[in-house]
């Protein structure tokens, strides 16, 4: 698959991190995505950094606030079109709102103007503006608040903005090669029907009866400790970690299949050869990236034998940029470090204690909470890889047809070193992985 142009692809763990840049980046390409996540406010986020991608900027879709209401703009060379807002009474606000749901608004391009009428309850509201070669119409609502816009440029159409009742946001617009869809959805990829509801929207939304692309990408952290940790967590971590790459395989294997070409690329982790992280375990996690290596390697096989026109591609990435340490603390339903209560100070004190270097009972609370929020944000901040890059080196190797994607210098090292001395990266005081951690920098330096 040397061109991602006029294919469509989904991304689990669409919200974030390597998911969203996964997600701009294939739109920018050309290519249709769903991406869905369990998080609406990031997904809205996603959905406006990736109609920004497509044709330079040329489209922006907004974001969405609870309850469905809705913001986009777009933009086409020579004038522009804005609409802003729907609400699930079907009022509409564009440029000139006035408080009563009036929308007001004229841009005129060359030869052409712009109209924008006012809209109630289960009415519309229509602007056209007229350009060479095209012509843009902004149309809402319908009662449950859906909201489209339309903008043409160099002679074809293109749509941006829409949301449905479940505050899902479309944004549609022309690039070379053809039409580029950017979908949301809110999905827990661990539910089995949720992962079901998610095909049917990507069929129905995409119009589609197969997809070219699946990137199981969802993850979360938790679970270290199978002997201390809560069940609860660990069986979470896990349900994420694997049940998700096994939901999303076996319910979109039949469009993936039903494609000329296709690929399904599973992310693992270093953590999928490697059980731990430096002084703590990581059981859950690294169990579930384990069956994940299993798995995706199993499917090398049979994908050849039993769908030959199907790859796989498993990707192993090291530390890059992202928000998991802090948003795998809030899934679990922990608080804010600075909201941290007694229970949770006590549980975090030993790993805090464990980085620091220090016996636990040194640690005064402040510093547990300090230790807690510089571990998330010196993961996010201090990694030698950013979410932007790793997403290019997984595209560039699924381009490229190999199923054995390695992300960033440590994941290469921590492989050499687990196939030389596998013994070795287990033992206490590793002189290997001292080294290693040692000539890690943070990108930049």
């Amino acid at each position: 698959m040397r061109s991602f142009t006029g294919k469509t692809a989904v991304v689990t763990g669409g919200g974030a991190g390597m998911g969203r840049e996964l997600v701009v980046q294939l739109a920018a390409e050309g290519c249709s995505v769903a991406a869905c996540d369990i998080d609406e406010a990031s997904l809205a986020i996603t959905a406006e950094l990736a109609a920004k991608a497509v044709n330079g900027g040329g489209v922006r879709a907004a974001r969405i606030a609870p309850g469905g209401d809705m913001r986009a703009a777009g933009a086409a060379p020579g004038g522009d079109v804005r609409a802003a807002g729907s609400r699930r009474g079907g009022g509409v606000r564009a440029a000139g709102a006035g408080p009563g749901g009036d929308a007001r608004g004229a841009v005129a391009g060359p030869g052409g103007d712009a109209r924008i009428v006012n809209t109630a309850l289960g009415g519309d509201a229509r602007a056209a503006t007229n350009r060479p070669g095209g012509q843009a119409r902004v149309a809402s609502t319908t009662p449950g608040g859906d909201v489209r816009a339309v903008n043409a440029a160099s002679g074809g159409e293109a749509r941006a903005a829409e949301t449905g009742p479940d505050g899902g946001v479309r944004a549609v617009t022309n690039v070379p090669g053809g039409e580029v869809r950017i979908t949301t959805h809110l999905c827990d990829v661990s539910d089995e029907a949720q992962v079901a509801r998610f095909r049917d929207e990507v069929i129905e939304q995409h119009g589609t009866n197969h997809i070219n692309l699946l990137f199981n990408n969802a993850g979360v952290g938790g679970g270290s400790s199978f002997v201390t940790s809560p069940r609860a967590e660990w069986d979470r971590t896990f349900a994420i970690c694997w049940g998700g790459v096994y939901n999303c395989s076996r319910t979109f294997m039949p469009l993936l299949i039903a494609a000329d070409e296709a690929c399904v690329i599973n992310t693992s982790s270093v953590n999928g050869f490697w059980a731990c992280g430096p002084n703590m375990p990581m059981s859950a996690y690294s169990a579930a990236k384990f069956a994940v290596k299993g798995f995706s390697e199993s499917l090398v096989v049979d994908l050849r034998l039993n769908a030959p026109h199907v790859r796989v591609a498993l990707v192993m990435p090291g530390h890059v940029g992202t928000e998991i340490v802090i948003n795998s603390r809030r899934l679990h339903g922990g608080a804010e470090p600075d909201d941290m209560t007694p229970e949770e100070l006590a549980d975090a004190r030993g790993l805090a204690a464990a980085v620091a270097g220090v016996p636990a009972d040194e640690l005064s609370d402040e510093a547990v909470r300090a230790a807690v929020k510089a571990m998330g944000e010196g993961f996010r901040d201090n990694a030698p890889l950013s979410a932007a890059e790793a997403a290019t080196i997984i595209l560039d190797g699924v381009r490229a047809g190999t199923w054995r994607i390695l992300v960033g210098d440590d994941a290469r090292a921590l492989d050499e070193a687990m196939r030389a001395d596998p013994l070795d990266l287990y033992e206490p005081g590793s002189r290997t992985l001292a080294e290693m951690f040692a000539n890690m920098r943070p990108r930049g330096e």
